[in-house]
């Protein structure tokens, strides 16, 4: 099986397991999303790695990915993942994710922030 036969196979895996709940309750009891769940929940992992989530490098490494990339450019390589192709991966084709703007928000954000 190919890499990126294999890594799609696990990304659609992880989202038709998907039934984590991504939200979390805040102090005043409001839900707010939480990004490294989302991270896990929407399949991303399956391909990328950030910090220690994630463990097959089908897709770029997105360890430290705010210290190199702006947040327009995260923007768009997740809502057209085909818009920036990162060397050496060139023919693996990212699916294009179904997500509210409150998730691509938090989303991004989880992705732009320095790792703990």
């Amino acid at each position: 099986m190919t890499r990126a036969l294999l890594g799609l196979t696990l990304t659609l895996a992880l989202a038709t397991v998907s039934v984590l709940v991504y939200a979390t309750e805040d102090q005043a009891g409001a839900v707010a999303l939480d990004g490294e769940t989302l991270f896990q929940a929407k399949g991303c992992v399956g391909c990328h790695q950030r910090g220690d989530l994630g463990q097959l490098q089908i897709g770029p490494n997105l360890t430290g990915l705010g210290g190199r990339a702006t947040e327009e450019y995260v923007r768009q390589s997740v809502t057209d993942p085909q818009a920036y192709l990162v060397d050496g991966y060139q023919g693996i084709e990212m699916p294009e994710l179904s997500l509210t703007e409150a998730e691509l928000d938090v989303l991004i954000d989880f992705l732009l922030e320095a790792e703990s």
